[in-house]
């Protein structure tokens, strides 16, 4: 886990958002309160959020993730308790990055207990073949969205 510090993913997000790159949050949209990480292999590649404490996440629930690097990722939502090498809480399949690196995202399904959300990119991801040039995702951010809201 990597600790807290100036520097980190949500101090970029905020200097990339005054310096025109990404518009400002709205007032309404949660900041979701984790420590970001990273780490790769040679045919894998992710970036997570270890949530300060487990949160439920519901079915219809919206997610607005900020990433960087990879064009196509798998985001998943890790059940408090569960290894992080297996496969579980894939929110359906892979999906491709916007131009913006903003990526929208409604629920498919309700996750509960959930102690990490992570984005997994490069070459392949368990089962799941990227396109041929896929990168190591970054995340640089994750905000809950209110009902009706879209990411900024």
């Amino acid at each position: 886990m990597i600790g807290r510090s100036i520097w980190g993913p949500a101090t970029i997000c905020l200097a990339a958002t005054v310096a025109g790159f990404w518009p400002a949050q709205s007032k309404s949209a949660e900041t979701l309160a984790c420590d970001f990480g990273e780490g790769s292999g040679p045919r894998w590649a992710a970036a997570w959020c270890d949530l300060d404490q487990s949160e439920d996440f519901g079915k219809d629930d919206r997610l607005c993730l900020r990433i960087g690097g990879a064009r196509e990722v798998l985001v998943r939502f890790l059940p408090a308790g569960t290894k992080p090498d297996q496969p579980v809480g894939i929110e359906n399949g892979i999906r491709t990055v916007p131009e913006s690196g903003v990526l929208e995202i409604t629920l498919a399904s309700g996750h509960p207990r959930v102690s990490q959300v992570s984005i997994h990119g490069g070459p392949s991801a368990w089962k799941w073949g990227f396109s041929d040039g896929n990168k190591a995702p970054t995340l640089l951010g994750i905000e809950r969205l209110s009902p009706g809201e879209a990411c900024k």
